[in-house]
């Protein structure tokens, strides 16, 4: 497991990583358990580099993305899941996806102007693009 992982499956756990120099900060502490400690503990290195680097997306990302692979789980049928940000931007909204592919499940943020959301029209355009 990666850092962009480990920082991912932490904020779905409601935990927060904060870098503070060379320490890293969990928040909130009641949320650490002892093997999330461990998780901390062992990739510390990449932890740090990664918490200073601006590649990482912000929780609320991190949040919809876990979400969108957890619905998959919890349905392995499906060939697709997505949930919704409407007040990502004033005037936008995020649309968040994972497919699920033969080989693999992918997810993507799209950025789209509220005025031009049709979620039905997504579902038709989905729904005949996975067909094919």
């Amino acid at each position: 497991m990666g850092a962009p992982e480990l920082i991912a499956r932490l904020s779905s756990l409601g935990i927060r990583l904060i870098r503070d120099g060379d320490v890293i900060r969990a928040a909130p502490r009641s949320a650490l358990t002892d093997e999330t400690r461990t998780m901390i503990r062992q990739h510390k290195a990449e932890l740090l580099a990664a918490l200073a680097s601006d590649l990482l997306p912000d929780p609320q990302t991190v949040a919809r993305r876990q979400r969108v692979l957890s619905m998959l789980d919890d349905n392995p049928t499906a060939k697709y899941a997505a949930v919704t940000a409407e007040r990502s931007r004033p005037g936008w909204m995020t649309l968040t996806i994972a497919l699920r592919t033969p080989t693999e499940i992918v997810t993507t943020d799209l950025l789209i102007p509220i005025d031009k959301w049709d979620g039905i029209v997504f579902i038709e355009m989905l729904e005949r693009h996975l067909m094919h």
